[in-house]
């Protein structure tokens, strides 16, 4: 007659650990993973990718067992929007420095050294 309390497949042990909690955290992660990579293709398209690992360590003491689970996951990161600059000799400029300015047609002059923040004023007054 067997031990109905032997662990003898993977699935009994994995329901064992943390009373079930590990189970029912690796199922929601399952589902948290579908819904990102069906978010992932509706909103940027391409071929996500995700991942879900599990680790079990075992250290055995004098006959006593310590089961020791970790749970890992990836979700595809959102993609980062790539912006245009041009290189100055300063670094870089969101404006080509070979272009005219639009409405004086004059060339753009990019700074040279450390530029400190300016703030721009406007006549509103009419």
């Amino acid at each position: 007659m067997q031990d109905p309390y032997t662990f003898r497949t993977f699935s009994e042990l994995l329901q064992f650990l943390e009373d079930g909690d590990l189970h029912q955290d690796l199922s929601n992660t399952v589902k948290e993973i579908n819904d990102a990579l069906t978010n992932y293709v509706l909103e940027h398209g391409g071929k996500p990718a995700a991942e879900l690992s599990l680790k079990i360590k075992f250290k055995v003491d004098k006959g006593v067992v310590t089961i020791t689970p970790e749970m890992s996951k990836k979700l595809p990161p959102s993609p980062r929007r790539p912006a245009m600059a041009w290189q100055t000799t300063d670094g870089f400029s969101p404006q080509n420095p070979k272009q005219m300015h639009m409405f004086d047609n004059t060339p753009r002059v990019v700074p040279q050294g450390n530029s400190d923040v300016r703030t721009v004023s406007t006549n509103t007054t009419e």
